[in-house]
């Protein structure tokens, strides 16, 4: 798919976007020195059809010792799966690939997208939708129920979009990885999800 330009429409007249250059300029950064990464989050969903989700950081899969290698970033935090870095200002956030769900995507569920005239490797949409269900236990449990519900939007938005999704296959994934009472919510909240997706209001 090409995008010509990461700027979500929107009814109030007011433009919002998300700093392409900058994301362009770090993606150059991690080509040049041959590491492997896969964008994720709000900047992928924006290069997906119509959904847009502003965002003024950046979410990548990559290997923690390949991003621990790149001299211009600094580092302010880590943990055993995500870490979180500054690029000349912007917020660069980490799933590292040691975590067996971020390794997954990273190893079989890579697309591509074309920004500004510039090709890039991105997570597919069902692994997008994977990644934000592996995420909601942890948000909910956290007291972040506006993130969580931004995310259960995210997966509405991407389900009016896509229609070839695996559900069986996302959750033989999730389900070596999280509790079986955790699995059962989720598949609730994928099939409320794909409920809204197909409601047409005011048709």
């Amino acid at each position: 798919m090409t995008i010509d330009t990461l700027h979500p429409r929107s009814n109030t007249g007011i433009t919002t976007m998300i700093d392409t250059a900058q994301l362009i300029a770090f993606i150059t950064l991690l080509e040049s020195k041959r590491i492997e990464y896969a964008l994720v989050g709000g900047a992928a969903l924006l290069t997906m059809d119509d959904c847009q989700r502003p965002t003024d950081y950046f979410d990548f899969i990559i290997a923690k010792d390949d991003i621990e290698t790149v001299e211009e970033l600094q580092k302010e935090s880590s943990d055993r799966n995500f870490g979180r870095y500054l690029y000349q200002g912007t917020r660069i956030d980490a799933l590292y690939r040691d975590n067996p769900i971020f390794d997954y995507v990273m190893t079989n569920c890579l697309d591509s997208a074309v920004i500004e005239g510039r090709k890039i490797t991105r997570a597919t949409p069902e692994s997008i939708i994977l990644l934000k269900l592996y995420a909601l236990p942890s948000l909910y449990q956290q007291g972040q129920h506006r993130r969580a519900m931004t995310y259960e939007n995210d997966i509405s938005g991407l389900l009016m979009q896509v229609t070839d999704i695996n559900a069986e296959r996302i959750f033989k994934v999730l389900v070596g990885e999280l509790l079986p009472s955790q699995i059962d919510e989720l598949d609730n909240i994928l099939k409320d999800c794909q409920l809204r997706a197909q409601r047409r209001r005011f048709q």
